[in-house]
């Protein structure tokens, strides 16, 4: 039963970890997705800013310095989404671990619950048994002193003692052990 408790404390503990580490994930997960929605954001910002320099710029000179303007805004951004594309693959790359510990822990649990099972049949029969020999030790108390000499007088008549052996082995009179003799070997 202690090694069940060992067994569960270690499987307890390793779930907290596993669940403080989904949690970490998905803040990075939830971290991602703001990222991207700022990056997006700010790309449709650029892309309205573009376009309305372009508008406004009636000369070939206004049309320049609009997409100068333009490609200073989107050299952050493909260095922004780029960064985003890395903690994706970041987090992918943890989910997998986080996944494959969760299966060892599983496998743990799955382990512990078969040797439980063991432990608890073991139990059982151990109960049984010791149900068997009690009842047998109630029956040997139960027993006198004299009823064990007739139980010993009557093994040796079957080995075939004499009656004197009776009377000296288990100390009981001579009419007796003629009487125990002649029952035993009728």
């Amino acid at each position: 039963m202690n090694i069940l408790f060992n067994h569960w404390l270690s499987l307890s503990v390793a779930l907290a970890a596993l669940a403080g580490v989904i949690v970490v994930v998905i803040a990075l997960v939830r971290q991602r997705q703001d990222l991207a929605a700022t990056a997006d954001s700010i790309a449709q910002a650029a892309a309205r800013s573009a376009a309305n320099a372009a508008r406004d710029a009636a000369a070939e000179a206004a049309s320049e310095a609009a997409t100068r303007e333009s490609e200073k805004l989107t050299k952050p951004l493909a260095r922004a989404h780029k960064d985003i594309l890395q903690q994706f693959a970041t987090l992918e790359q943890r989910q997998e671990e986080l996944d494959t510990g969760f299966e060892s822990l599983r496998k743990q649990q799955v382990q512990i619950a078969e040797q439980q099972q063991r432990l608890a049949e073991q139990q059982q029969r151990l109960s049984e048994a010791h149900k068997s020999l009690q009842a047998r030790q109630d029956e040997v108390e139960e027993q006198t002193p004299e009823s064990r000499f007739y139980q010993r007088a009557a093994k040796l008549v079957e080995k075939g003692a004499s009656v004197e052996e009776l009377m000296t082995e288990c100390e009981i009179p001579r009419n007796e052990a003629e009487l125990l003799i002649s029952l035993h070997r009728s």
